[in-house]
């Protein structure tokens, strides 16, 4: 994660190397003032279009955070323990690997945020809801969707507050 400030915006990127000889630059840039507004939402999905896609959509509202790969997830887990929210991709041929992946977010991570499963086949849908996730979400995930379930959960940081 690099961060780097130039004429009183904040740049937040993220550079990633998936596969083979796919390399991916995902980027978030807000203004200063509004940092602190936004939350946090982390996106696993292992196609590049759909992080780009979510980013379009979302980067008014969140700081949206990618991860392509299973790995990345875990360690946003460790570097970003605020997050607001997790969406993860499944589909029949990588759902063994995604539902570890929930499994591992709510038991070793202790996450307790909502987790919302995004996929057009219904059966991975019920499958991680049983697991772990909190929301289901065909594709694309749209941010009303989002912002809806994140109306009814507070922020780790109102939380914290609260204590």
């Amino acid at each position: 994660m690099l961060r780097k400030k130039c004429h009183g915006r904040i740049f937040r990127c993220l550079v990633v190397s998936f596969g083979l000889n796919t390399q991916v630059l995902s980027h978030t840039v807000f203004k200063k003032e509004g940092v602190m507004d936004k939350r946090k939402i982390l996106i696993v999905d292992d196609f590049q279009i759909h992080h780009i896609i979510y980013e379009r959509e979302l980067k008014d509202h969140f700081i949206v955070l990618s991860a392509f790969i299973c790995e990345q997830a875990s360690d946003f887990l460790v570097k970003h323990f605020d997050l607001d929210v997790i969406a993860i991709d499944a589909y029949p041929l990588n759902f063994s690997v995604i539902v570890n992946l929930v499994v591992k977010i709510r038991e070793v991570y202790k996450y307790k945020g909502p987790m919302i499963a995004i996929s057009n086949h219904a059966e991975c849908q019920k499958g991680l809801l049983a697991v772990g996730c909190d929301y289901e979400c065909g594709k694309p995930l749209y941010k009303e969707r989002i912002i809806e379930i994140l109306n009814t959960h507070a922020s780790p940081m109102q939380k914290q507050a609260n204590r």
